[in-house]
């Protein structure tokens, strides 16, 4: 479908990105901004912490590990995990973390819990990669040296017709001795 005019694209695309973001309502406690048992914390949030004034937090779900807030005022930060050394983590990894801690019986989750089972589903996960690539190649193998018998190029049977050659002059050689 060919277009009269050209498709037009947004002024700023991080803007359109993060008007599009899924968001939830929390308040700002003195120990940052809890979101999916996640806590936050950056020190712009300070003038804000224990107001009882509720901030829209926008989440990426494909990177947990900073959090759009947006307050009144035209207040938006960027806010990070508490932790800075937590790793990025996407918010399916952290789903299945909390449904594979309620199928144990946890009760308590805390954040150690969630990245400590997000970190062994990863590597999980990489084992079963690596197992996976190692028993596909194996198997490549095999079946490369299996068929290496069956596929040989089989050649006619040759027979010599004297006949055709009999016109042909011999060749000159030179003796060496």
């Amino acid at each position: 479908m060919d277009r009269p005019y050209p498709l037009r694209l947004p002024h700023d695309p991080e803007q359109f990105l993060k008007d599009f973001l899924p968001f939830e309502e929390r308040f700002v406690r003195r120990d940052g901004i809890h979101l999916f048992g996640l806590r936050y914390w950056d020190d712009v949030l300070s003038p804000w912490a224990g107001r009882g004034q509720r901030v829209r937090v926008r989440y990426d779900p494909r990177d947990l590990s900073r959090v759009q807030v947006e307050g009144a005022e035209n207040f938006v930060e960027t806010v990070h995990f508490a932790d800075l050394r937590r790793p990025r983590i996407t918010l399916g990894e952290h789903r299945l973390a909390m449904a594979a801690l309620q199928a144990r019986g946890v009760q308590a989750v805390n954040e150690d819990l969630i990245f400590s089972t997000i970190a062994e589903q990863r590597r999980l996960l990489a084992d079963a990669v690596e197992k996976t690539r190692t028993v596909r190649r194996t198997a490549e193998r095999n079946e490369r040296a299996l068929s290496a018998g069956r596929d040989r190029i089989t050649l006619p049977e040759y027979e010599p017709t004297p006949e055709v050659f009999d016109d042909l002059p011999p060749l000159s050689v030179e003796e060496w001795s």
